[in-house]
């Protein structure tokens, strides 16, 4: 392989991880403004958010590997049994609110709690960059829960910030992580 192509294939790595991120962040501040504005909205937001979180994840990942040529179906599948029981837990919630357990603002709240804690854990075994997103979900939570009067003074700052945590863990991750020799 060329020195060429190896610089080509990380500038793709990190430009993969940071937009994703930052796709997966704004998805997680449009659903926030929909749970705080409109009861319903948000719970049906996030049931049709959470199956894109997950191919998000699953196409990133499946385009590093791509990349480092590190393939290997073992990986894969523990990937995707990830996001299926992440999937499962969100349709239990909704098993919930259709039994009528709880209400449609607390279910998409939980489900935010869920795909925070997914995104987390998909960071921790899976991809670092799903960190910075899990953290940042966490935190725009956190604000539901107990600042809720300050939302929006909360939400854009934590989005900003994540964003740019993304960039620098995108950009570092281009010269520590994909250079194993370094």
């Amino acid at each position: 392989m060329t020195n060429e192509s190896t610089v080509t294939k990380h500038h793709h790595a990190w430009k993969a991880r940071f937009i994703i991120g930052t796709i997966m962040l704004v998805l997680a501040l449009l659903g926030m403004v929909l749970t705080d504005m409109k009861v319903g909205g948000g719970w049906f937001y996030w049931r049709i958010i959470t199956p894109i979180y997950a191919l998000l994840s699953l196409g990133l990942s499946l385009h590093l590997r791509h990349l480092q040529v590190r393939n290997t179906v073992a990986k894969i599948w523990h990937e995707i049994l990830h996001w299926v029981g992440f999937l499962l837990s969100v349709y239990l919630v909704s098993a919930l609110v259709k039994m009528g357990f709880i209400s449609q603002f607390q279910a998409g709240v939980e489900v935010l709690v869920l795909v925070a804690l997914a995104t987390f854990l998909a960071g921790v075994y899976i991809e670092p960059t799903f960190l910075v997103i899990g953290i940042a979900l966490g935190l725009l939570v956190a604000g539901v829960a107990f600042l809720d009067q300050y939302l929006y003074g909360i939400l854009v700052p934590v989005v900003a910030i994540a964003v740019v945590m993304l960039f620098w863990l995108s950009r570092r991750k281009k010269t520590h992580l994909d250079h194993p020799s370094q």
